[in-house]
This record gives C-alpha cells, structure tokens and sequence, in this order.
C-alpha cells in the first residue's frame, strides 16, 4: 500500500493578498526533519507568497517514504546516486498532478532538490521555482557531513543527530541553537531517525546536472553565503538564463530566518518579475 501523502494548506484570511485573489497556487517541499512541523520551515516564505495572492500548499517530503527502509534507500542509492530521489519525485509528481494547476513549485534542501527533480518533468519544467539551499549535486564535504549525521540517526542516537544537524545548518562562525526540546527529550519515536538517516541519505552522491537543460521556468535559487552544508557550489551549474542563483549574506542552510531583509527583498522582486512576465503573455 503506497504511503499517503501529508500536505498543510496556507490561504490568506481575506483570500488573496495585495495583488491577487488567491488564484494562484504554490506547491513547497520540505527538508528532511523527524517531525513534521506543518511547513513552519517556510513560513517567512509562505507570508511573502499569501501577500502577493498565492495559496500555498506545504508538502512533508518524506511523508510519501513512510513505512519503507532507510537502510533499504540507501542500499538502492549507493548503487545509482540520485535512483531514489527521482522516484521520490516522480511520486510527487502524480501528487501535484491532483493538486489542480500549480503555478509555483519551491522547496527546501532535501525538498528544493526534489523540487529540481520534478521540474525536469515535461509537464512541469516550465514552471516557476523558489529554491532555498537545494541542492543540484553534491561533493565530498557535503556527502561526508551529511553521512555524519545520518549515521547519529540509523543507529538511533537522534539527540547526537540533531544537535550535529543544528550545528551544521547554523551559519559558519555562529553558535547553534538549542536542541529541539522534544529531541533532546527523547521523546520523537524511532521513525523521526529513521526518517532524518533516509533524508540526508537521499542526498549523497546526488548529482542532477545532467536534467539542468530541461529547467525552462523562471527561478530563483538562494544559498547562505555562509553555509556549512549546502552552498553556491552545490548549485545548477554553467550559466541559465532562465535561473537566479544567489548568495544570501550571513545566512546558513535557513536564509529565510538568518537574513529575512535580504530574502524578503529578493522574494518581492522574484515574485513581481514573475508577475510582470504573466502581463506580458501572450
């Protein structure tokens, strides 16, 4: 029986923002947690989106891998990196197919790379897509850091993972923040590592460069400029035209929180370019 999918849905109270009625639909995956946060990750995001008229439908990325083996995914991705991440996404996209027209896709690290996954799909690469620290292909320092943390999680030890992943997602120089109470308590049931050893491995060996030429929608891609995961580096590579590719200051793997201004500023104009390109249309 295939896992169901787990999605929470943003509108704006008076059904649109300033410059639209709602019509328009955004679909965001999400990274890798333990526990489903109901799309908290992006909620500075989600506010910009609900006040430029979009509805905004947050996806749990690894709710459509419950019940299945992280041990198994990793087996199947250490023989073809980047096999089951593009299954994943190819079950999202009949996902998303019954969702009704999708006018954006965004995501988040494990979900933005997802994200670049679907949209190479014929019905879906020429949408629009708002990306944060997604990543198109990994290296070795990415594909060990995260190995660090998804090994703390398959053996169990989810506090130890958690509190690497906190220090490896806050940017390079900061101090991490607290452990998540319920994570450092103990108290997330052994499915919240199996499901942070199966994200980040989804991840490793991922290389998605070759799909790059089929990306046609307008994009923006935005990278802490001082990450210690995933990075500009780590970004579709060679020059689109069609794609933004930008270096957040300050910020680590969640531009969104550690520079808002600056993410904000960038959002507004993405969104109103998209919006002056839907004036133009034929």
């Amino acid at each position: 029986m295939s896992a169901a999918p787990v999605t929470t849905q943003f509108a704006a109270p008076d059904g649109g923002g300033d410059s639209g009625s709602g019509t328009r639909h955004a679909v965001v995956l999400s990274p890798a947690m333990a526990v489903w946060d109901e799309g908290a990750f992006f909620a500075p995001v989600t506010e910009l989106l609900l006040a430029a008229g979009y509805r905004v439908t947050v996806c749990d990325t690894l709710s459509l891998l419950a019940g299945e083996s992280a041990g198994a995914s990793l087996a199947r991705i250490g023989q073809e990196p980047g096999a089951v991440l593009r299954g994943l996404a190819d079950r999202w996209a009949a996902v998303v197919a019954g969702l009704g027209p999708v006018d954006l896709i965004g995501g988040a690290a494990l979900g933005g790379a997802t994200a670049l996954a679907l949209l190479s799909r014929p019905e879906l690469r020429a949408r629009p897509a708002l990306l944060l620290s997604a990543p198109c292909r990994a290296d070795g320092l990415l594909d060990a850091r995260l190995g660090e943390i998804a090994a703390l999680a398959a053996d169990g030890r989810l506090g130890a993972a958690y509190g690497l992943l906190e220090r490896y997602v806050t940017p390079e120089g900061a101090s991490a923040g607290p452990a998540v109470p319920a994570v450092r308590d103990g108290a997330v049931p052994s499915a919240g590592a199996e499901r942070i050893a199966q994200g980040l491995g989804l991840l490793r060996g991922l290389d998605l460069t070759k799909y790059a030429h089929e990306l046609t929608g307008r994009q923006l891609h935005l990278y802490g400029e001082s990450s210690q995961l995933v990075g500009l580096r780590h970004a579709v590579p060679g020059r689109h035209p069609q794609i933004s590719a930008v270096a957040v200051p300050g910020a680590g793997m969640r531009p969104q929180y550690d520079s808002p201004e600056f993410v904000a500023r960038a959002v507004r104009e993405f969104l109103a370019a998209l919006e002056g390109l839907e004036g133009v249309a034929p």
